[in-house]
């Protein structure tokens, strides 16, 4: 029985999927297709530009699968006290996150949080927090989970 959409037909719907949408620059990206798994390559501006591609060629008729390997490069300026103070502030306004103990050290980019945080929910918001910071190359996360202790009866 032949395929349904064969890899050329994917290949097209994908690049023209990325095409369309406002949130990806198409050009810095290369589409591969095999047995319907689709391969970004290439580069994006911001994490949620990567997501964007990501989606967006999800949403294609016949993929399978889709392998992300955009690198974040981005196009704003910033240096790292500004991204570091950003984060900070953005994690210390987070109703959720505020009793955390949360450090964050920025080097080139790389946003890097260490510290404890009492639910592997709250580590995920960490870092989606600092991903969708304007400027941010990679996240780099050693936050430990430390759930709080339940109160001993006597």
């Amino acid at each position: 029985m032949p395929a349904l959409h064969s890899d050329a037909d994917v290949h097209r719907e994908a690049v023209d999927a990325l095409t369309r949408d406002l949130r990806v620059d198409a050009t810095r990206i290369t589409v591969r297709v095999v047995n319907g798994v689709v391969t970004l390559q290439g580069t994006v501006d911001s994490y949620p530009s990567r997501a964007a591609a990501e989606a967006a060629t999800r949403e294609v008729s016949g993929v399978v699968e889709v392998i992300n390997q955009l690198a974040i490069v981005p196009s704003l300026s910033r240096t790292d006290s500004e991204i570091g103070h950003e984060v900070r502030t953005d994690l210390g306004e987070n109703v959720e996150l505020q009793s955390q103990q949360i450090q964050v050290v920025v080097r080139a980019g790389v946003v890097h949080l260490t510290g404890v945080v009492s639910s592997l929910e709250l580590k995920w918001l960490a870092e989606e927090i600092s991903w969708w910071t304007a400027g941010v190359r990679d996240v780099v996360s050693e936050l430990a989970v430390e759930p709080p202790s339940a109160p001993v009866d006597r």
